[in-house]
């Protein structure tokens, strides 16, 4: 008979450092070969018929712009066709005066994805946000404000390898607001910049409840510091998506006091929905401690809907309790979403090409969703 194994750990710090050290090593391969920063990972093209539905011309148009070399050249694939990289159409846009432009007197948005449970998909709304406006022409910044560094692993960085301890917001909450131009990254992705995170901000979270009176005195509210500090960037771009940490700590709080807008994932189960009720009250104190601005957008996004039965009836009965506050259109519970997230990727990124069923599914639900919200915000730049 086998002998039992041993089901304690005589030294845990040794084995931990063993997982980090393994763990580590694993994602090193997964980055390199599907998801590294810019030389690596590569954001997907356009053939010249989606080119056209997409900046609203014939294409005849966007060729005769690159006959007369008013664009630069596209690159061709494998099979000798033509694709347009998103740089090119947004120059195509510029140039027949199709690309949506915020209004100059209008205010960026800067918009919180928010719950204080984990798993209920706000990392993955902030990338697929992020990416669908920046596919529309926008200016976007994404803010990773989560020590896990979901965002920022899936735009590509190894937060522990390719950044350092003082490449995270925690410099600019602690110590001097004007360091956020300094973490602002360029990404692979055209139009997308991002704040990315890592380990480090968990010390920003313990040290900004703590700060001396002095220090209070000399940088202002703990609880304000991001919003001085997007207040000195924010004019460039149009949309500012802040992925939240699934707490209420000092970060969190942080986000709030700098938001004007504000969307909560929540999945329509049972478990998910009682903690919304509890996060309600939760928020209001948030609300009250911080003061944040009037909000110019509240909506209350359905992720991961399964579509079935259950799912269905609590769907109607929160559209009941809370009516327009529930964004029209909702995120399915997609295996393509999960495929593409394992390969670190998005379903607005390669591999694109499918002809699947279930990806074409779960892309309409995608773009519907935030057609939705992009119509919100250009509406709210309108007035």
């Amino acid at each position: 008979m086998k002998e039992l194994t041993s089901y304690g750990v005589k030294d845990p710090v040794a084995l931990m450092e063993a997982f980090h050290e393994i763990g580590q090593n694993a994602i090193i391969n997964i980055v390199e070969t599907s998801a590294a920063p810019e030389n690596r990972k590569q954001l997907r093209t356009w053939g010249i018929n989606a080119v056209a539905q997409m900046v609203g011309k014939a294409p005849n148009t966007i060729r005769s712009l690159e006959e007369k070399g008013a664009i630069s050249p596209p690159i061709k694939d494998s099979n000798g066709r033509k694709q347009y990289t998103l740089e090119i159409i947004n120059q195509i846009r510029d140039l027949t005066n199709t690309r949506f432009t915020r209004p100059e007197s209008s205010e960026p948005i800067i918009c919180s994805v928010m719950n204080f449970k984990g798993g209920v998909g706000k990392s993955m709304t902030s990338l697929l946000l992020l990416q669908y406006l920046a596919i529309n022409g926008l200016k976007v910044l994404g803010v990773d404000l989560d020590s896990q560094a979901t965002l920022t692993t899936w735009f590509g960085f190894i937060p522990d390898i390719d950044l350092n301890e003082d490449d995270t917001l925690a410099t600019t909450l602690l110590e001097d607001e004007n360091d956020i131009t300094r973490v602002i990254r360029k990404t692979y992705f055209t139009g997308i910049d991002l704040v990315p995170a890592n380990l480090e901000l968990q010390n920003a979270e313990l040290i900004l409840p703590s700060l001396s009176d002095d220090k209070i005195k000399e940088l202002g509210s703990p609880l304000k510091r991001l919003k001085l500090a997007l207040e000195k960037i924010k004019n460039n771009y149009d949309v500012i998506i802040i992925d939240c940490p699934p707490n209420t700590g000092a970060l969190t709080m942080n986000a709030v006091s700098a938001i004007n807008s504000a969307l909560i994932t929540l999945p329509p189960s049972m478990p998910d929905f009682a903690s919304f009720i509890r996060l309600t009250k939760t928020l209001q104190r948030v609300f009250k401690a911080v003061k944040p601005e009037e909000l110019n957008f509240f909506r209350i996004l359905l992720t991961k809907h399964k579509g079935n039965a259950a799912a269905n009836k609590l769907d109607q009965l929160m559209r009941k309790l809370y009516a327009e506050y529930i964004l029209v259109n909702h995120m399915v519970d997609s295996a393509e979403i999960d495929n593409t997230a394992n390969a670190l990727l998005s379903l607005y990124e390669k591999p694109y090409a499918t002809n699947s069923s279930t990806y074409r599914r779960a892309l309409e639900a995608c773009n519907k969703v935030n057609l939705e919200i992009f119509d919100a915000f250009k509406e709210i730049w309108e007035r």
